[in-house]
């Protein structure tokens, strides 16, 4: 009987494992973020620097420096009259602006920002069990097997918000802040 019940959970768990690595090749970021619970989101902040702010605000560049536009907007040039933003940097943060407003629409920190913290002090190293202890049970996941990414997040359905941890090992790696749609 040991036996059978042994092979049983030994089964149980190759379908599990074929099934869920099976699905999350198929779940896009937008779906997984579709169905997971709100999670009010709308005093989050990475390094005090909030979605809504306005790029030349003085508290900005008097706590983080003048953020200048970012090489990358050269790129994407061809596609720039579709596109409603364009990309600032300084030397901590990467942000996406809003083109007619001038606003925060995404902030997300560089490589080299280790100490870059949301409001609940998450940085780069929290182990992701910490991550749900601050932010709580109701997060999307989202695996993208051919960049080998990982990805956590939580969203604010009320207020269009979502902040996402990429994480390596269960431990946070990269963190942003962004509207749901921008």
């Amino acid at each position: 009987m040991k036996d059978i019940n042994r092979a049983c959970l030994l089964l149980l768990t190759v379908f599990i494992c074929f099934y869920v690595s099976g699905c999350t090749n198929y779940i896009t970021r937008e779906e997984a973020m579709n169905e997971v619970k709100s999670t009010d989101l709308s005093n989050e902040n990475i390094d005090g620097i909030m979605l809504g702010m306005d790029i030349t605000d003085v508290e900005i560049i008097e706590e983080h420096g003048e953020f200048v536009v970012h090489p990358d907007n050269e790129d994407i040039a061809p596609k720039a009259s579709k596109m409603s933003y364009d990309l600032y940097w300084n030397e901590e943060h990467i942000i996406r602006v809003d083109r007619a407003t001038r606003e925060i629409v995404m902030i997300a920190h560089l490589e080299n920002n280790t100490n870059a913290s949301t409001m609940y002090g998450v940085t780069r190293g929290t182990p992701l069990e910490d991550v749900i202890d601050l932010y709580g049970e109701d997060y999307y996941i989202y695996k993208d097997s051919s960049q080998t990414l990982n990805e956590i997040g939580y969203v604010d359905h009320n207020n269009n918000i979502r902040i996402a941890f990429i994480h390596f090992d269960e431990k946070v790696a990269h963190i942003s802040l962004g509207y749901i749609v921008d």
